[in-house]
């Protein structure tokens, strides 16, 4: 009788054991998981901020590339992109149009008199430049960073775009050909980085 009950015992005791050694290698093995993604991510998020120096890169870029400020944007809401570099916003409620800074993009709804006005005309390439903005930020939340003046003779706020994966909008539509330059004092606070852009 004692041996059935002693043998009764390692049966069930048995699995038990087996069972508590299994949770506590299980949960030593997510313990490890878990401080091996926050070292993951702590090392992603360290290379992100870094700038990325020519002679650093692969070969693709021949800029530094530049990261939006730790302070000072103000986040917009895009509700309507009107062409490749102008746009409707909505910031703590109240609607804005917004002038990108630095740069111009072709034509593609202008009205006809200031085409007559200004020699321009709406091009193919207004509307891609157009399409290609659209597809970017409309819909989305953007972050606007601002210059030395904050508004142009139509009342436009003039601010460089900065995306949710804190790519730059202007930096985009420059490098993908679908913008040129349009430097105007004071506002140059990038107006260096994006001409070496388009020397590349």
């Amino acid at each position: 009788m004692k041996r059935r009950f002693k043998k009764l015992k390692r049966i069930c005791i048995m699995p038990l054991i087996a069972c508590a050694i299994g949770t506590l290698l299980s949960g030593c093995s997510g313990y490890y998981q878990t401080l091996l993604s926050q070292y993951q991510s702590y090392l992603f998020e360290e290379t992100e901020a870094e700038t990325v120096s020519p002679a650093e890169n692969d070969g693709s870029e021949t800029a530094e590339y530049i990261t939006a400020p730790d302070e000072g944007l103000v986040e917009c809401f895009v509700t309507y992109v009107i062409d490749g570099d102008t746009f409707i916003g909505e910031v703590n409620g109240s609607e804005i149009k917004v002038r990108l800074i630095g740069v111009d993009t072709p034509e593609s709804v202008a009205e006809e008199e200031y085409l007559e006005r200004s020699g321009k005309q709406n091009t193919l390439e207004g509307e891609e430049a157009s399409k290609r903005t659209r597809e970017l930020i409309e819909g989305h939340t953007v972050y606007l960073e601002y210059d030395e003046e904050m508004f142009d003779i139509y009342d436009r706020v003039l601010a460089y775009v900065w995306l949710s994966d804190g790519q730059m909008l202007q930096e985009i539509l420059l490098k993908e050909g679908h913008a040129t330059l349009m430097t105007i004092k004071p506002n140059t606070k990038y107006a260096k980085h994006f001409e070496e852009i388009l020397n590349q």
